[in-house]
């Protein structure tokens, strides 16, 4: 269909090759390698994307604009075709190469995690699958080797959306290219800055429609020449604060920048003063950023993009820490992966006679390929039968949780007098269900690890029980749990207490909890001084509730916890072939951490107030804590129990149950 009447007049196209973009092209991808291999001293490192996105939108423009026939459906397919040429031959090894890497190094939950985004790869959409899964910020990112796809992403649904957009307008409005992309702009300005008043920075920062402005301000410079800053002096005046503006984002933003948002406006505004500095005015800056060094580093960049941040992650899943010699071997292997991908795949794909139907096919077969490899890694929830037998038992106990707790029926909800839509945790019957229950075990998560053991203990000393783990709920009555806006805490310690008081036949409470974490102020209504003050008084109040004529209370010292997740940690372990569990906290560390809340339960067992049970004790027998029997592990997490780490403790806590005249 002939569109030529519906079509505005083509819109004059300002420089078609422009070697100070290729410089350009050269800081981004250098701040965004230098944010990456750093990690800390440059957090702005991440603004060169905002760089891409302009450059993009520039070069996009000019492509449209140079190559309209008039006829919209021959434009848009030959575009499609230019952009698939362009993004997808350098794309595709990498993904090769980081699916195999994943395959051999990554446990079960890092490669169903890599095949869920390489399955969203596959339609473009790895952004939106990213923003469900972390934040570009947060410390799990580290570990994604495909994390930098999001910005591709963006911009492909930008190259369909776009095009669309300007066909539309033209046809019902009359309206020009840039005039769309004014409008777009805006728009989707406003909608980053929504999102980063109010918080969501991981969604400005993933969500394809808060980005797309710093695309559509390069297709608005592109297509606008009296937009271009053509005098001589204003030209270097603008490159200077061009460069001057990039320099402050890269090197003065810091982690704690709300970003994206008004954020980008500092690079993305150094970005645009350089695209419209009139390329026939030369200069000092303008021959920096067109030299040799800077146009090749350009025209790598894409690849050098693509490569240097799986190289990276693979690279510090095999040897954690920063240390100079993986780091600096890293980025060599980068750089000679990218002039290679440059060299042998990125100019001679490019220059290959293909129809664009053979182009299309080629990329419905990639995409079909992306979708179904990385779905049978997410179905088969990581593939773990792929692993060693022994890396398997290391990851037994994330899984290694809850025996025991079939017992935490409905029904049990009656024995606090409350009913079941009041309920806010379930108490479980531990031990012979036939009896009435004698003991009480009751705190947060850490009382729930336990309760497997707590149950078992139970069965073989004939006693009936009752367990109650409520996550981040320690026993103490005067917790309110503001720091984490937790409001079942006052009424469950509450309801357990007038529980205690009307059954005096549970003659032995055992209390369980994180102690450390409730010394800090935030945890209580009107905190003292420093927290301390109101845990102690608190346990103290506690315990004059809940004790009893004849009852006993026992006080369960925290167990220690370790600066990684413990079964992940010992597989990783296994799978490189360390040493097992050479980070894990030493009694010193765990002494160090925990001494306030120790003194406080030896002061309180001093006076006859509770008895006191010291975890650590059978755990941290010689300095470095331990984590794991023959690779098996005893925690779930970094600081719970699995349920065989309750095993290890059980002539301890037997103790605290054992009836003194068994039946």
């Amino acid at each position: 269909m002939d569109n030529s009447a519906a079509r505005p007049a083509k819109p004059a196209v300002v420089g078609v090759f422009r070697p100070d973009i290729e410089g350009l092209r050269a800081v981004a991808v250098l701040s965004v390698m230098l944010y990456h291999y750093t990690l800390g001293p440059f957090h702005g490192g991440f603004v060169g994307v905002d760089i891409f996105f302009v450059i993009s939108g520039y070069v996009i423009a000019q492509s449209l604009a140079a190559r309209n026939t008039g006829h919209f459906l021959s434009d848009f397919l030959a575009f499609c075709e230019r952009r698939i040429r362009r993004l997808l031959p350098a794309l595709i090894p990498v993904i090769v190469v980081v699916y195999i890497g994943g395959y051999l190094l990554y446990l079960d939950t890092g490669f169903e995690a890599l095949s869920r985004n390489v399955r969203a790869l596959g339609l473009a959409a790895t952004n939106w699958s990213l923003l469900g899964q972390t934040g570009y910020f947060d410390a799990p990112a580290a570990a994604n080797p495909v994390l930098h796809t999001w910005s591709l992403s963006v911009e492909a649904q930008y190259y369909f959306v776009a095009p669309l957009l300007f066909y539309a307008a033209a046809r019902r409005f009359k309206a020009a290219p840039a005039a769309v992309s004014l409008w777009l702009a805006i728009t989707s300005f406003i909608v980053a800055t929504i999102l980063i008043l109010g918080g969501r920075n991981d969604d400005a920062f993933f969500n394809s429609i808060a980005r797309f402005w710093e695309i559509a301000i390069g297709a608005i410079f592109a297509t606008s020449p009296h937009l271009q800053i053509t005098r001589p002096g204003w030209s270097t005046a603008a490159r200077v604060a061009g460069l001057a503006l990039i320099g402050v984002a890269v090197f003065g933003f810091s982690d704690t920048t709300p970003f994206p948002g008004p954020a980008a406006l500092l690079p993305v505004a150094g970005a645009v003063l350089i695209v419209a500095s009139n390329p026939r005015n030369t200069d000092p800056f303008w021959s920096l950023l067109s030299a040799k060094s800077a146009r090749y580093l350009g025209r790598l960049s894409y690849s050098l993009y693509l490569w240097h941040w799986p190289i990276l992650v693979l690279t510090l899943t095999l040897f954690p820490g920063w240390s100079l010699l993986p780091l600096g071997t890293s980025l060599a292997l980068s750089i000679f992966l990218a002039v290679g991908s440059y060299h042998l795949i990125e100019s001679p794909v490019g220059r290959w006679k293909l129809t664009q139907r053979h182009v299309f096919i080629a990329a419905g077969l990639i995409s079909a390929t992306l979708l179904g490899v990385g779905h049978v890694g997410v179905a088969l929830k990581g593939i773990p039968q792929r692993l060693p037998a022994d890396v398997r038992l290391a990851l037994s106990g994330k899984t290694d949780i809850g025996r025991g707790l079939a017992n935490c029926l409905p029904e049990n909800w009656r024995l606090f007098g409350t009913t079941e839509g009041q309920a806010r945790t379930s108490p479980c019957l531990l031990g012979d269900a036939n009896r009435p229950p004698s003991f009480l075990l009751f705190g947060d998560s850490h009382s729930g690890a336990l309760i497997a053991e707590f149950d078992a203990l139970a069965r073989v000393s004939g006693r009936t029980g009752l367990g109650i783990g409520y996550p981040s709920c320690a026993p103490i009555v005067t917790l309110r749990n503001k720091s984490t806006n937790h409001p079942g805490c006052e009424w469950l310690n509450q309801t357990v207490v007038g529980y205690l008081r009307s059954h005096p036949e549970i003659a032995t409470v055992v209390l369980a909890a994180r102690w450390e974490t409730y010394t800090e102020s935030g945890f209580y209504e009107a905190a003292a001084s420093d927290g301390r003050m109101s845990f102690v008084e608190g346990l103290e109040q506690t315990l004059a509730e809940v004790s009893g004529d004849h009852r006993e209370i026992w006080v369960l010292g925290q167990v220690p916890s370790h600066p990684v997740l413990v079964p992940e940690s010992l597989a990783v372990d296994t799978m490189v072939g360390r040493p097992l569990a050479a980070w894990a906290t030493t009694a010193t560390d765990h002494n160090r951490s925990t001494k306030f809340v120790t003194r406080t339960f030896r002061d309180l067992e001093a006076i006859g107030m509770v008895r006191f049970l010291d975890l650590a004790v059978p755990l941290c027998s010689t300095d470095q804590c331990l984590v794991h029997v023959d690779g098996r592990p005893l925690y779930s997490d970094t600081n719970h129990l699995s349920n065989f780490g309750g095993t290890i403790l059980a002539p301890l806590l037997d103790s605290a149950i054992r009836p003194i005249n068994p039946l």
